[in-house]
């Protein structure tokens, strides 16, 4: 066989044996960044040469399965990153402005004098170091793009010592100025001069020379300096670094903006008095890490004028705010989970249906979409010939990708209708909360209210709001309906149009509330403020708008379980998915080598002989004590295969390939870490796994 043909063998073979993906080792699958994400559907974030890796060939499956899987995760997961992206500026868009106001009031006039000269300082208060950077970087970006000041970042590792962190920052400094000129245009008051450095990169006098040089303005040429995690700086070389700062402010303007992650007074508690009296403090608090997972998650799955292409089930999303309440909170987890997620989902064969093609596949997908647990659930509710051909297990692929693509669309309708009235819910909790009198059982956090809508089981709460709505006043009921009036409005047009009888019987229903709302003020004209009494009339119409508003909300709040193929659009619970999320490497490799039937997909039981030289291995590992003699583990390796087939080859040779053999499973089993040097004679090797891990687990 030529070599290149070889070669794409051994790769097919790889690829057959990697069934799981918490078996193999991911691929970051990142497309380009360049042009929008929306349109970037025909690329593919990997390549389908011989050596690239990819998505599995599964039995049965259709022509171009792979790559057609790659096309649909690309544009999936690029959809769903812009979307939390869009998200995240819209969270962070109000902490942006008040920053950028801060930076571009400093050393504006004061009504009173201080004896010290103060540099204004900004302390950005997050919940975990990485959001906090994140912020820090975005307001740096917008402030150079957006003003002529000269931004430059920092961060505690690049002050090891005072001097080396002079020398950091003064260096970016004059780097953040060189790209400052090669930008928008801004206010400095002279040409570019390339080429411009400072000999004394250390000295505070030498930057003094270079920004009397530029001819910078206090007021528009101002040297912001960002330190993303300025709790984790020594508080000496902080000190001396402000110390600084304020000795030369008369002649430079700095400004910080220091972020600190674990304490709204971790800098008071580590700075003298002293030292902050240097400072002219503000504070700036971003979200909290509870609410941006809750925007985050809502703004993807329970948004009707954006559907994702693939949405979660409950146990994911418990999962995912199992991570959110967890020590790394930020953002860039749940990412970075979205993203194994997605992975996990079209790692599976029915992930080529995700998106219907609009051509008929070469073949039928029968195979994997009939044993799925939605067709037995939603049978009764297709028509009769359709159950005919599935309950018969061979229907056509026309039938099936017709079925497909209905189901698609159902899919996508439940989508809707279920966010739509997911926020109108909200909406209503909302004006209930608002009455001091309200229960505090209406104050439901928004997870909760998200984990019970997957599920399906918001009826309870349904029931319990609109006991609530049968005792508003008639101010409230207009309050309620005028927001969800305004709410839907706000639409996008495909979202809006499905729902306009819904936006006209709410129009209705202001239109008749109009005149309840005249009586009710003429009745409170000279008396003493309280809660205004309700007419019987207003009392039956209450009465009818709410029971038209609980079969709206209970009929929309369902589990989409009974849609059929629901599967193809949905992340629902799996066996993996807690090592998707949460990986236990040592556990993963531990049950890999001692049961690899169930990571490779052979007849069990396998024999010693069919078993990989890597388990092989580990067996014997697993039977010696804390030392190992090489020698010895050779001949019991050599033992457990001598009933291999090794065809027409003399002994001499069949002894080199098991001792290259041999020789990769135990360099192999070094590398992950099992092996370890001893002091004793050369030959042995120490083991490093020991119980109760090394334990059979009886998997």
């Amino acid at each position: 066989m030529p070599p290149r043909q070889a070669k794409k063998a051994r790769h097919e073979d790889d690829i057959d044996v990697w069934t799981s993906v918490t078996q193999g080792v991911f691929v970051e699958l990142y497309a380009s960044d360049d042009g929008d994400p929306e349109d970037s559907e025909d690329e593919l974030p990997f390549s389908l040469e011989d050596d690239a890796p990819g998505f599995p060939i599964y039995e049965h499956d259709l022509a171009d399965g792979p790559e057609i899987r790659g096309r649909a995760f690309s544009h999936a997961w690029n959809r769903c990153r812009a979307r939390l992206q869009d998200t995240l500026d819209r969270l962070h868009a109000p902490t942006l402005d008040r920053i950028s106001s801060f930076v571009a009031d400093a050393y504006s006039p004061k009504p009173f004098l201080s004896p010290y000269n103060e540099v204004p300082a900004c302390i950005v208060i997050g919940s975990n170091s990485s959001d906090t950077a994140l912020l820090l970087r975005a307001a740096c970006d917008r402030i150079a793009s957006t003003s002529a000041h000269v931004c430059c970042e920092l961060a505690s590792k690049d002050f090891k010592d005072l001097q080396s962190g002079m020398r950091t920052l003064i260096a970016r400094l004059v780097e953040a100025y060189e790209a400052f000129l090669d930008g928008p245009p801004g206010g400095w008051n002279v040409p570019k001069k390339p080429g411009t450095t400072i000999l004394a990169n250390y000295d505070f006098e030498g930057l003094v020379a270079w920004y009397e040089h530029i001819s910078g303005s206090r007021e528009h040429n101002k040297l912001v300096i960002t330190l993303s995690d300025a709790d984790a700086f020594d508080p000496s070389l902080l000190a001396d670094l402000i110390h600084l700062l304020s000795f030369y402010q008369p002649q430079l303007p700095f400004v910080l903006l220091l972020g600190v992650s674990t304490s709204s007074t971790a800098l008071h508690d580590v700075l003298p008095r002293s030292t902050l009296a240097e400072l002219e403090i503000a504070q700036v608090a971003a979200p909290h890490a509870r609410e941006t997972f809750d925007e985050l998650v809502q703004a993807l799955f329970f948004s009707a004028d954006w559907l994702p292409d693939v949405y979660i089930g409950p146990s994911v999303f418990d999962a995912l705010s199992d991570i959110s309440r967890g020590t790394d909170n930020s953002s860039a987890t749940l990412l970075s989970a979205l993203h194994l997620l997605h992975i996990a989902h079209f790692f599976q064969p029915y992930g080529t249906l995700s998106s219907p093609p609009s051509t008929l596949p070469s073949a039928s997908p029968a195979h994997y979409l009939l044993p799925l647990p939605s067709v037995s659930s939603a049978l009764p509710s297709l028509p009769l010939s359709t159950q005919q051909a599935l309950l018969s297990g061979a229907p056509t692929a026309p039938q099936l990708m017709t079925l497909v693509q209905d189901a698609h669309a159902a899919f996508r309708a439940w989508a809707r209708r279920f966010a739509v009235a997911f926020r109108l819910l909200q909406i209503l909790y909302d004006v209930v909360r608002e009455n001091p009198a309200a229960s505090n059982s209406y104050a439901v956090a928004r997870g909760t209210l998200m984990l019970e809508g997957l599920r399906g089981t918001l009826a309870k709460r349904v029931n319990a709001v609109m006991t609530a709505f049968s005792k508003l006043s008639v101010t409230e009921l207009s309050t309620f309906l005028s927001r969800a009036s305004e709410y839907l409005e706000a639409l996008p047009t495909s979202a809006r149009h499905p729902e306009q009888a819904f936006i006209d019987d709410i129009a209705r229903d202001v239109a008749e509330l109009y005149a309840f709302e005249e009586a009710a003020a003429a009745a409170e004209e000279g008396e003493t403020p309280r809660r205004p009494k309700r007419s019987p009339e207003f009392v039956r119409f209450l009465e009818n708008v709410g029971t038209a508003w609980e079969e709206v909300l209970l009929e929309r709040l369902k589990s989409p379980r009974h849609l059929l193929f629901h599967e193809l659009w949905r992340i629902d619970s799996s066996r993996d998915l807690r090592l998707i999320l949460t990986p236990a490497p040592s556990h993963t490799l531990h049950t890999a080598l001692t049961h690899p039937h169930l990571s490779l997909p052979r007849p069990l039981p396998l024999p010693p002989s069919s078993r990989p030289d890597l388990a092989l291995l580990f067996a014997r590992y697993l039977e010696a004590g804390r030392t190992l003699n090489v020698a010895d583990w050779f001949d019991a390796f050599c033992l457990a295969l001598e009933d291999e087939k090794h065809g027409a080859c003399t002994e001499e040779e069949r002894e080199e390939e098991l001792q290259a053999r041999f020789t990769r499973g135990v360099n192999e089993l070094d590398w992950m870490g099992y092996l370890k040097k001893t002091g004793r004679r050369r030959g042995c090797v120490g083991r490093t796994v020991f119980a109760p891990l090394a334990e059979e687990d009886g998997v």
